[in-house]
């Protein structure tokens, strides 16, 4: 649907018609039940008419509004994954995880994109098509943005999530916003996502001690979790978070096996 200002006005019968049209749509109405319509009438009829046609533009145009930063990162030829995460992240992870020593990971957003572009995409789901999401690592804030197609309307989704670590070593995942185009819709998204999220653990065998289970209900059902991952025969603990523009640093530090029972990746 393309709607110009000025252009589309709802006529009696929910069609989107031209000003003159709808407004001649709307007399001939009136003139079909005998009554008249004054001058005064007529001026409200259009000033309301045009208000109308302002919403919807405005509905719109936030609704397929695509933010700036949102560059959709090209298609990969193949779906192999990326050797930056298999042969520099993760083996750096589990490198290092191998000795008793704290250590840093640091992550380039371009090599996330790069892994991620490199999936399985589009997703369809209950006929919505998710194109290739992508990430960005602004200042102590990650955001995900994903393409969406839904009965011809193509718009994208922004998340913004921040991590942090608080007195006791629990990993929180602030759910900060999310949008869709322009609108903020966070409310109802929380909403929404914790009914899922409920839903899927009562209906289906999860185990909740799974990191990706641990992400999404410290997302949606705002449950802090200890960020533990066990490497090979060690175990390392997340102490921090760092995330600047294009870059987020992790911090980590061996842990024992009496001081914390491990998340499994």
């Amino acid at each position: 649907m393309h709607l110009r200002i000025g252009e589309g006005k709802w006529a009696t019968d929910g069609t989107i018609l031209p000003d003159s049209e709808a407004l001649s749509t709307f007399e001939n109405n009136i003139k079909g039940t005998g009554l008249k319509i004054s001058k005064k009438r007529r001026r409200k009829l259009i000033i309301l008419l045009a208000v109308d046609a302002a919403i919807a533009v405005i509905f719109f145009t936030l609704l397929l509004y695509t933010p700036g930063r949102y560059n959709p990162p090209r298609p990969t030829d193949n779906n192999e994954v990326g050797q930056y995460l298999t042969h520099e992240l993760l083996a750096e992870l589990y490198n290092n995880a191998q000795y008793d020593e704290p250590f840093e990971l640091v992550i380039e957003q371009a090599g996330i994109n790069d892994a991620i572009a490199r999936a399985d995409w589009p997703v369809e789901f209950d006929e919505v098509l998710f194109e290739t999401p992508q990430v960005f690592f602004v200042s102590e804030a990650i955001l995900v943005m994903e393409p969406v197609k839904l009965k011809g309307l193509e718009f994208v989704i922004t998340a913004r999530i921040s991590p942090l670590i608080d007195e006791q070593g629990l990993l929180h995942l602030k759910f900060e916003t999310m949008k869709v185009g322009a609108m903020n819709l966070t409310p109802v998204a929380r909403i929404i996502g914790q009914k899922m999220y409920e839903h899927h653990i009562a209906m289906a065998d999860i185990n909740t001690k799974d990191l990706r289970a641990c992400i999404a209900a410290a997302l949606f059902a705002k449950t802090p979790f200890q960020p533990v991952l066990q490497m090979g025969r060690r175990k390392v603990q997340v102490e921090r978070i760092d995330i600047e523009h294009s870059r987020l640093t992790i911090g980590f530090s061996p842990v024992s096996e009496s001081e914390v029972e491990a998340l499994k990746w």
